[in-house]
């Protein structure tokens, strides 16, 4: 009697009726996939800024000058007038002291009240806008500005309930810098900006960003207050904060696809 032949196996199997194929490798896509075309990033990504020193003017540095000697003479004043006196009972007040210490005093407080002051470093990046202020930066972040505008030397970007003015003649490079990001990041807010002079295109000093804190903050598109920092989401072309829970489809501030 002849033996059955063994059917060989067929080298691709159906999936069993009634019952799902499996999800393909990787999941879903994570927030802020540039393939998906999402702007969405989390609290981790990475982000930075660049720092841009100012042009100061000859103005500038004269009225540091005057404000340095007004300090200098009523040092003097005061050491001729009443330490001089205190050091002993023959020591007698010296007699320029008097006019050293009102004389030094109006010097600086006219060149104070009167002369250019010194133009502070400005950071741009994903941080919004900010001025350096001796290690203390004050910010103007993408999402609070309402409009972005350049006129007579001066770019003006308003928001949040501030006015932020940036003079071309100190901050050139800056300028330039705030509105090629202002254009790409907050195209429906920013003026026509075709009057603004070409500038230096240096790049600033790169520096990194700490990660933002989410915790606290309120969704901006449903108000649901952002308990964890895991829960916050942020919109990588403006900076708005969001729950993840509650993220709309279009970033509220910038329309940027979410």
């Amino acid at each position: 009697m002849a033996e059955k032949k063994k059917r060989p196996k067929d080298s691709t199997t159906s999936a069993k009726p009634g019952k799902p194929s499996a999800k393909p490798a990787g999941g879903t896509k994570p927030a802020g996939d540039k393939s998906s075309g999402s702007a969405l990033l989390t609290r981790s990504t990475d982000r930075s800024e660049q720092r841009f020193a100012p042009t100061n003017s000859a103005s500038a540095a004269l009225s540091m000058l005057a404000m340095s000697l007004g300090a200098l003479a009523v040092g003097a004043g005061v050491y001729g007038k009443f330490i001089r006196t205190s050091m002993g009972a023959a020591a007698e007040a010296h007699p320029w002291a008097t006019y050293l210490l009102v004389g030094g005093a109006l010097l600086f407080g006219a060149a104070a009240f009167l002369g250019a002051m010194p133009a502070a470093p400005m950071r741009v990046g994903d941080a919004g806008v900010g001025v350096d202020k001796g290690g203390v930066v004050e910010r103007l972040a993408w999402y609070e500005i309402d409009s972005v505008d350049f006129a007579a030397g001066v770019l003006t970007l308003r928001g949040a309930g501030r006015v932020l003015a940036i003079s071309q003649k100190a901050h050139g490079a800056a300028i330039q810098r705030i509105a090629a990001e202002a254009k790409r990041r907050l195209p429906n807010k920013t003026s026509d900006l075709s009057g603004l002079p070409a500038g230096s295109s240096a790049p600033g000093e790169r520096l990194a960003l700490e990660p933002v804190q989410l915790a606290g903050s309120r969704c901006a598109a449903s108000d649901r207050i952002i308990a964890l920092e895991k829960d916050g989401r942020l919109c990588g072309r403006c900076g708005q904060r969001y729950h993840k829970e509650e993220v709309p489809e279009r970033c509220v501030s910038c329309d940027a696809r979410l």
